[in-house]
């Protein structure tokens, strides 16, 4: 030991500290605790060293030593420190206050404390200590970021959001308060800001792994594929083991129908990383856009070969939702019975993960139902201006209240707009779902539903894998993605007898349950068509051509599309066939499948940019001469408002509900002109409707004239309302 007095020497091992020369200050620690074993300040000082090295068994026999020789506020606050660190959270809250008792003015004990607490969920009282903290230091930067972290647990994401802000506003620097405030905003939906959050952290930590794949995931998100692509490129880059990394990147490509970099990707993903989830993942993985009626037997003969393979070994999914994050969604445009797929796929998200199938506690009672109105829900993300948020407000509306109590239930991030205002004023509860699993079984089943009502599944993957829950005794879906589920929980599959060709029960996993004599399953509102209305200048179109629209998404071009639309061409020569289409890999693989079969006539396919603007689609559905509506899976909101602008809309209807929806409505309204028996006629019929301007000025007038039948008609109402009475009623017990 260095002769001087002992506080010298222990001023001489503080300056090492924190001139973090450790070896050195501990070396001198020793010898002082050798030479003085009864010194509380050498052992705590001894302590203090070994925890900065890692070395906490070290560190916690060194302060206990300080403790039992003179216990301050201080040793047991580092003691807490050095438990925490080791994960002992039990161990570490009674140090906090144990250090509290004698400094309760202590502000970052409290906040370690509320750190503990946290981790041991006990979140109220983590929040009282981290407000506490807060009280005694307000520019505490630890413990307002520390409280954004608990409240975004907390899914309270306007006060996280709140937290973090102000931790940025104290520390401008903070990579982490960046990153936590882009995931807080990403969780409400608010993807543009949350964005900008993740690119100012890399601006102060350009090679962040976690951010770039942040940044990336909700790129992709935006659909702005390629920057997210280069975004998990950097992050490999920088971590090539990064198989979470990988996933990411096969799901950017998945998501642009690129499936054999997405099927490299996830491959290279199980090479570092052994996962059930991605191998199911790679089973399921389908193109966007089919090369051919070929293409689509053999992608799905290879889905089930691979679905099969995976029952026959061992599965293990923890969490599927976030595992997973996939549905089958595009089986539903293949034109095929998917009954059989649907219900393999669900056999293996129920074998990986057994946890899916839970049961709400009431719907485990055989007690008879309580009086009083029916308790039924009405569950989606799309509850706002989306397809889906369209036909299911007239139900929110004008549901009996005398027979039925109706709730909302809205699977986040909510989009807060003027229709989910209105869905919301209109139920009678109104419910945002936690994002977890479930903590949304849990949420649901305290509601005591006695039906449960999924406006879409198969849409996005929080609904579905919801939907393995038993959640309400009765428990259904109806056609907001018009495809059976497979998944045996859901009861039943609500439909029309105006949409059902005979045999249907054959193609749906869930009991058939038939409306009756409705041209859609919706109360639906009539179309506000926006005023003035652009002309065909305006829109980019020609003005003495044929215009031939079809107004549906890419992934619905069935190849079976591509021969009528040789034939409109070829029999007209002034036709032009016009999408619409953000610039995307999607249409780029539609622009290559149709020059295959056009030809030179490629040359009169028009893609006009997408505009999110009711006014441009309006002005196009206004001044087409001719509707398309795509075979196998129709228009239903597309073809509505086109009907309700007159516009003549050509269908053939196929052999499943999803490509019979626009023939129900021409039935409806008892029109027959506009629909075919097959391929042939549907040309010929749009090429007369193209071609003769009377009779196009006749069907127009017409389908004017009787479009009254299709809009906001209470039968919907009633015609659902006996559904809920008659499957309540089988389902009570006798």
């Amino acid at each position: 030991m260095n002769p001087g007095t002992a506080g010298s020497r222990k001023d001489a091992i503080r300056g090492l500290l924190h001139a973090q020369r450790l070896s050195e200050a501990k070396a001198l620690a020793r010898g002082e605790c050798e030479a003085t074993p009864m010194d509380p300040e050498a052992w705590q000082l001894l302590g203090t060293i070994h925890r900065s090295l890692g070395e906490n068994a070290e560190a916690e026999h060194c302060l206990r030593q300080a403790l039992g020789l003179r216990p301050t506020a201080d040793t047991h606050f580092f003691l807490g420190n050095v438990l925490a660190a080791q994960n002992r959270f039990e161990e570490a809250v009674t140090s906090y206050r144990e250090a509290l008792a004698l400094d309760p003015q202590n502000p970052m004990a409290h906040n370690n404390l509320g750190r503990a607490l946290y981790r041991l969920g006990r979140h109220q009282e983590a929040a009282e200590a981290l407000r506490e903290a807060l009280r005694l230091r307000p520019d505490l930067v630890e413990v307002r970021f520390n409280l954004g972290v608990l409240h975004a647990e907390q899914h309270q994401l306007e006060e996280a959001v709140a937290s973090f802000r102000e931790t940025l506003r104290l520390r401008p620097d903070s990579v982490e308060a960046y990153q936590s405030l882009g995931n807080a905003l990403g969780q409400m939906g608010r993807y543009d800001e949350a964005v900008a959050c993740y690119r100012q952290a890399l601006r102060l930590r350009p090679d962040n792994v976690d951010v770039l794949c942040n940044l990336g995931q909700y790129l992709v998100k935006q659909d702005q594929f390629d920057e997210a692509v280069a975004c998990f490129r950097r992050a490999l880059a920088r971590r090539p083991d990064h198989a979470d990394a990988y996933v990411y990147l096969g799901n950017a490509f998945a998501n642009q129908g690129l499936v054999e970099e997405a099927a490299d990707a996830y491959r290279r993903a199980l090479e570092r990383q052994p996962s059930d989830a991605v191998r199911i993942k790679l089973a399921t993985l389908m193109p966007v856009i089919m090369e051919s009626t070929e293409s689509i037997a053999r992608w799905r003969a290879v889905a089930e070969q691979q679905l099969r393979a995976l029952l026959a070994g061992d599965l293990v999914v923890r969490d599927p939702l976030k595992e997973v994050g996939v549905t089958n969604f595009y089986l539903a445009y293949h034109g095929l019975n998917d009954r059989e797929l649907q219900a393999l796929t669900a056999r293996v998200h129920e074998k990986a993960c057994p946890a899916l199938i839970w049961t709400a506690p009431h719907c485990k009672k055989p007690a008879a139902r309580r009086d009083g109105p029916l308790r039924v829900g009405l569950l989606s993300k799309h509850l706002y201006t989306h397809s889906i948020g369209r036909v299911a407000r007239g139900l929110f509306a004008h549901l009996s209240r005398d027979r039925f109590r109706v709730y909302a239930l809205f699977v986040p991030p909510v989009a807060e707009d003027e229709l989910m205002r209105s869905i919301r004023e209109s139920a009678d509860e109104a419910h945002v779902l936690p994002p977890e699993l479930q903590a949304a079984r849990e949420r649901i089943a305290a509601l005591e539903l006695d039906i449960l009502f999924y406006q879409d599944i198969g849409m996005e993957p929080f609904s579905y894998f919801l939907a393995f829950s038993r959640l309400a005794p009765v428990q259904c879906v109806t056609y907001g993605h018009p495809d059976t589920t497979g998944i045996g929980n859901i009861d039943y599959w609500v439909s029309n007898d105006l949409y059902e060709p005979e045999g249907a029960e054959a193609h749906y996993s869930e009991r058939l349950y038939l409306l009756h004599d409705l041209a859609t399953l919706a109360y639906y509102y009539r179309p506000r068509v926006p005023e003035p209305l652009k002309d065909r200048a305006a829109l980019g179109l020609p003005e003495d051509a044929h215009i031939y629209l079809c107004p549906q998404t890419l992934f619905k071009l069935h190849p079976d599309f591509d021969p009528i639309l040789a034939g409109i061409l070829g029999a007209d020569p002034r036709a032009r066939i016009v999408f619409r289409s953000p610039i995307s890999q999607g249409m780029e693989l539609v622009q290559k499948r149709l020059a295959r079969a056009l030809g030179a006539d490629m040359k009169r396919i028009l893609f006009l940019p997408y505009r999110d603007s009711f006014v441009d689609y309006f002005s196009l559905l206004a001044v087409a001469d001719v509707v398309l509506d795509t075979p196998h899976f129709n228009g239903m909101n597309t073809s509505l408002e086109a009907f309700a602008v007159g516009a003549p809309v050509v269908t053939w209807p196929g052999a499943f509900q999803r490509g019979r929806h626009t023939y129900a409505m021409y039935r409806k309204m008892a029109i027959e002109e506009c629909v075919a028996r097959d391929p042939g006629e549907y040309a010929r019929i749009a090429v007369r409707l193209g071609t003769d301007p009377a009779f196009r000025q006749a069907t127009r007038a017409k389908i004017l004239a009787r479009n009254h039948v299709l809009f906001e008609d209470m039968a919907a109402i009633r015609e659902f309302e006996r559904f809920f009475l008659d499957a309540a009623a089988r389902t009570a017990p006798s």
